[in-house]
């Protein structure tokens, strides 16, 4: 991770580029970012990580299907190449994907740090929860992947001490798990 985010080229960046900082005019004419309390001197792919973490994340909570994802997702890549400043030298890779993925995995970290509350309360129920369904383990396969299943009961973790704001935590906590491993599967794929 610390190889593929290293900061090869440095420009000018918003530091926060998540899809509320985007406003478009009534009309679509016209696109504006605000909020810019956090430009500094950085790796612009770290800003399209951001972007795209959040694009990611509010495809899952609206229940976009994948395909319009992906389409938004090169939407927004193309965007961000044609209304370049400055233009980079060409032999510095200042656009790889790859290093785009490693920070949008830094975000999902952070992120992922911020469930400790409910991870500590999974891992206090794991025996419980596995023995009361019946759910087996593998190498392969995690209890957050089991839950993550869209035939799991989610609901049936309240007989465990679970409660209404937890189930929601663990569902934000299975979304970026799995967001995770998607951009590892990624990584993987282009190595």
């Amino acid at each position: 991770m610390d190889e593929l985010t290293r900061e090869d080229y440095i420009s000018i960046v918003h530091g926060d580029a998540h899809l509320g900082q985007f406003v478009s005019a009534p009309d679509k004419s016209l696109m504006t970012i605000v909020d810019y309390d956090t430009v500094s001197e950085g790796d612009p792919m770290a800003d399209i990580a951001r972007s795209l973490s959040s694009l990611r994340s509010w495809s899952q909570q609206t229940g976009i299907e994948k395909e319009t994802e992906n389409k938004l997702t090169r939407s927004l890549m193309q965007g961000y190449r044609s209304t370049r400043i400055e233009q980079p030298n060409p032999k510095e890779s200042e656009f790889d994907y790859r290093k785009i993925i490693a920070y949008e995995i830094r975000l999902y970290l952070v992120q992922a740090k911020g469930f400790a509350d409910v991870r500590k309360k999974i891992k206090d129920n794991l025996d419980d929860i596995i023995a009361g369904e019946g759910i087996e383990l593998s190498a392969e396969k995690n209890l957050y992947q089991k839950i993550s299943d869209k035939d799991f009961p989610i609901e049936n973790l309240k007989k465990y001490g679970f409660e209404d704001g937890d189930l929601a935590d663990i569902q934000k906590l299975v979304n970026v798990i799995g967001n995770i491993r998607e951009c590892i599967e990624y990584l993987s794929s282009v190595e």
